[in-house]
């Protein structure tokens, strides 16, 4: 009989401890195989949206490819020869207590902590290593994965061998590097810029640090070129943030069941980090049937499918085929088409929908483009001047950090040229919303009416194309509800006092905040401790429990009111977590909001027939 090679073994000894692990309905997957797909999983019942799938510890965890001397414990960059920067928050380096040579914090939880104590024995075995501080990356830095990988193979054997079973994709990223050799100096990266970087250790180099100055000749040229190309391929980007909520520190993680999560753009799983123990922590963000495959994202939902591709490709080395990358249209949202320059519809009223410039394939991104309204065609060169000359703006627009008035100019400008859910548009108008009634000129509680107006129509237009690209439950779009119910709790408060709507329309957008608040203290509660996320979860409990007073103190008012009570309310939070938003003020200068769609008008009328309670089944599994 013949025997198996290690590497199958190795990969059935781990996959039977996944699929014992995974039997029953408690943990909700198991893991499956295919020829076109390798290893995923699946649902093996139906999972409710927020429900948690999987949580689990780090197979080991390291500094990114490319990163400045940071401390190993954990991982703040050092300032170049100790400075502190003016915030006073920089970080000093210190040899290690223990003697390997590695600067770390002044700390010695850092100097023993268990991250460290791979590359701490292995230094010091060779006497010490010298890193000097430098501003600029370290070469070193990019071992310091195999190292550990290395600690795992002496210490602790078999969490080393589920490392070893995952994906190393050794022979497509030969490929990539070869390609990308062959066109250097081409701009072969997104945008035409290179994708090369001259502190990249090359693994041959990697190999001979291994091999020659910490003489681990156990390991060959073949395993230790696998183990980076797993650490590539598996790696999960994991944000730290400082007690300001900023992130200022990143580390990649490598887990064992998650690594076979795979990549959708348009993904029912999110992926949040409990930092005290680097936990990855993988909720459903959609409903999930039975047996469907389970999938984030590894790329950013409101990047177009040519960069999506672009990114997939280079650091993940497959290419996506999900329904949004296979459809020109991304869904009907046209994330990366332009508006047609041609004459015939140049001519259409702006009230009408103008044409729109889309990919005829969008898996060559040198093919031509074509107008899906007038049919003209579109010279793939011209496309990417247009791209390109908003791609240049943009980068001038980043130094104008809280700019109000100028990133409003640059949506008017590009508006002419870019479709309006074109990635750079969302970008900017993601930042707009966060940034009105955030300025010191005008807080939220001093807003004009015309700018909130502004705040909930940006709000608006992103909830309804993130509803279709980047649906759920979600960072992005809590943090996005978070300022569409700041704005609309502020206009309802002041077209109230001013009596231009009723005591019960009052009432009902009140209720609307109250729903959404829910969602978002759900959703943004999922993040990181210290995070500006976890900061808006906390502002919006404080809303909510104005809100309660709010509604307490109207209710007592003579006008005839809805009977709503706080209780009321709050529960609506817990059904309707992805209603619709009321409608905008009129342009024109009419004040007046039209009335509740039908649906919300609906759910009101039930909340007046039965006192929901918080176990009650979220609204967000009736709208998908």
């Amino acid at each position: 009989m013949r025997r198996l090679p290690e590497s199958r073994l190795l990969f059935e000894r781990a996959s039977k401890v996944a699929l014992e692990g995974s039997q029953g309905d408690c943990c909700g997957w198991k893991v499956s195989e295919n020829k076109r797909l390798g290893r995923f999983l699946i649902a093996v019942r139906d999972v409710k949206p927020g429900e948690i799938i999987m949580q689990e510890k780090p197979l080991i965890i390291t500094p990114p490819k490319i990163t400045l001397p940071v401390c190993l414990g954990c991982y703040s960059e050092f300032k170049p020869d100790g400075v502190v920067t003016d915030d006073g928050k920089g970080v000093k380096p210190h040899a290690c207590q223990n003697g390997c040579g590695f600067p770390m914090c002044k700390s010695p939880l850092c100097c023993n902590s268990q991250d460290h104590k791979a590359e701490c024995a292995l230094a010091k075995s060779r006497g010490k290593v010298t890193i000097k501080y430098a501003d600029g990356e370290h070469p070193l830095y990019q071992l310091i994965g195999i190292l550990r990988a290395l600690g795992l193979k002496d210490k602790n054997p078999d969490v080393f061998e589920k490392l070893v079973n995952l994906e190393a994709n050794v022979e497509k990223r030969e490929e990539f590097v070869k390609a990308m050799e062959a066109e250097e100096g081409g701009g072969g990266g997104p945008g035409g810029s290179s994708t090369s970087n001259s502190t990249e250790l090359k693994p041959a180099a990697g190999v001979k640090l291994i091999h020659d100055f910490f003489q681990r000749t156990d390991v060959t040229e073949e395993w230790i070129v696998k183990l980076i190309g797993i650490i590539e391929t598996n790696g999960h980007e994991i944000p730290i943030p400082d007690l300001d909520g900023h992130i200022n520190r990143r580390v990649i993680g490598v887990y064992h069941n998650s690594s076979y999560l795979e990549h959708n753009c348009r993904p029912n799983c999110v992926k949040t980090w409990d930092l005290s123990t680097k936990e990855i922590v993988i909720r459903a963000s959609t409903p999930i049937k039975k047996g469907d495959h389970l999938s984030i994202s590894y790329v950013d939902p409101l990047w177009g499918t040519a960069d999506r591709l672009s990114l997939l490709r280079m650091t993940k080395f497959f290419t996506c085929h999900c329904d949004r990358c296979k459809d020109p249209t991304e869904l009907g949202c046209h994330v990366s088409s332009l508006r047609c320059q041609h004459l015939k519809c140049m001519n259409i009223p702006t009230s009408e929908k103008r044409g729109l410039v889309a990919p005829l394939d969008p898996f060559k991104p040198d093919g031509d483009w074509k107008c899906l309204t007038c049919k003209e065609d579109y010279n793939v060169a011209y496309v990417n001047s247009l791209i390109q000359k908003a791609g240049q703006e943009m980068d001038q627009l980043h130094d104008k950090i809280g700019d109000i008035a100028a990133k409003e100019d640059f949506v008017k400008q590009f508006s002419k040229t870019l479709s309006p859910n074109h990635f750079y548009l969302l970008e900017v108008k993601v930042e707009l919303a966060q940034l009105y009634g955030r300025t010191s000129e005008e807080p939220l509680h001093m807003m004009s009416p015309k700018n909130l107006v502004r705040k909930i129509n940006l709000c608006e237009e992103l909830l309804v194309t993130l509803n279709i690209i980047y649906p759920g439950y979600n960072r992005l779009r809590a943090l996005i509800i978070y300022e569409l119910q700041a704005a609309v709790f502020m206009l309802s408060q002041l077209r109230r006092s001013c009596g231009d709507i009723s005591l019960e329309t009052h009432l009902e957008e009140l209720m609307q905040c109250g729903k959404w608040m829910t969602e978002v203290i759900k959703v943004l509660g999922w993040e990181s401790q210290h995070s500006i996320e976890r900061k808006r979860a906390a502002g919006a409990e404080r809303d909510l429990d104005n809100l309660r007073k709010a509604v307490l103190s109207l209710q007592n008012l003579p006008e005839p009111t809805a009977t709503l009570s706080v209780d009321k309310v709050a529960a609506a939070g817990s059904r309707n977590e992805n209603a619709k938003p009321p409608s905008s003020p009129k342009k024109g200068g009419e004040k007046e909001l039209s009335s509740l769609d039908k649906d919300l008008e609906k759910d009101i009328l039930e909340i007046e027939r039965s006192h929901l309670t918080a176990d009650d089944d979220s609204f967000i599994e009736e709208v998908f």
